[in-house]
């Protein structure tokens, strides 16, 4: 209305928006996310010179609707089905600066696995990534490190406590260099093996029971990345938990995607990132690289 003086409906919106190929939802997620940290005035987003993203997919809840109730399948447990079909989406985004770099949307029944192995390919030159325990898996650490040594970043995952590695090396810090073995997932017929290196620690909270800490890393040199600087640092990954929750929450402000169809959630969904990229610009320019960026408030700038 503002741009050319036409009133449309929401419904009339959402009719036109519809037809646009999802193509061109992927063009415009690609040209607008980008990195917005820098060294000198946001220290907070880097280690030793890394620039520091994270990894990790939620999921967005669908109105029932006969669109999305055919063409979504309901999680379900052996008592229950989920009341509302879902949607996964997996982010990239900038610790420090909750800033999305690179967004994947399941807008054709991919799984979250597939999203943020595709999201793996729009790694940038300079960057370590932190991930998951869903992740932390042989075969997501080969593709991690394939496609980090193509670019020259490095990755820093949570691995599950039932692989079996074999040990080549202690180093002084109490880190060791391992061998993993990645098999495929069905036959389970060995693919090849990796060479990475293994972290230990505990987590302790207050109230809490201590938690064993396992970690991987293709930051081999531990002069270079000690052990319990990279233990104290994965703990910055829930940065990304804390971004999924400003965009449900507070961007949001529905429990249900408004969409009636999942074409339209899925655009919904990328909208809402776009969006989130934003208020993170925003967010960047009131801290004036005076103060870290998060400690300006989301909610205020995105209400300004």
């Amino acid at each position: 209305f503002q741009l050319l003086g036409r009133k449309l409906s929401d419904s009339a919106i959402s009719e036109r928006r519809s037809v646009l190929p999802w193509a061109l939802w992927e063009r415009w997620l690609r040209d607008a996310l980008r990195s917005t940290a820098h060294q000198r005035r946001h220290p907070e987003a880097f280690y030793r010179g890394w620039r520091l993203v994270a990894l990790d997919g939620t999921q967005f809840s669908v109105s029932n609707t006969p669109q999305t109730t055919n063409e979504l399948v309901k999680a379900s447990t052996p008592s229950e089905k989920a009341a509302f079909g879902k949607i996964p989406a997996s982010v990239l985004p900038e610790v420090g600066l909750h800033s999305p770099l690179a967004a994947a949307i399941g807008h054709s029944g991919q799984s979250e696995w597939q999203l943020s192995a595709q999201l793996l390919a729009q790694l940038a030159k300079g960057c370590l990534l932190l991930v998951d325990r869903l992740y932390g898996c042989g075969a997501f650490a080969a593709l991690a490190l394939d496609h980090c040594q193509k670019v020259g970043s490095h990755f820093l995952i949570r691995a599950r406590s039932n692989n079996k590695v074999t040990v080549q090396r202690r180093f002084r810090d109490g880190s060791r260099l391992i061998e993993v073995r990645v098999y495929q997932p069905k036959t389970r017929r060995l693919l090849r093996t990796i060479v990475i290196r293994e972290i230990w620690g505990q987590v302790h909270r207050n109230g809490w029971r201590s938690e064993p800490l396992r970690l991987w890393t293709s930051l081999l040199d531990p002069t270079t990345a000690p052990a319990r600087e990279l233990l104290e640092l994965y703990g910055q990954r829930w940065e990304q938990e804390l971004y999924f929750r400003q965009m449900k929450l507070q961007l949001r402000r529905t429990a249900l995607l408004q969409s009636h169809t999942v074409t339209t959630a899925a655009q919904e969904i990328a909208l809402l990132i776009l969006a989130s990229a934003l208020v993170a610009q925003e967010r960047v320019h009131a801290a004036k690289g005076v103060a870290p960026v998060l400690r300006v408030s989301f909610a205020k700038v995105l209400e300004l």
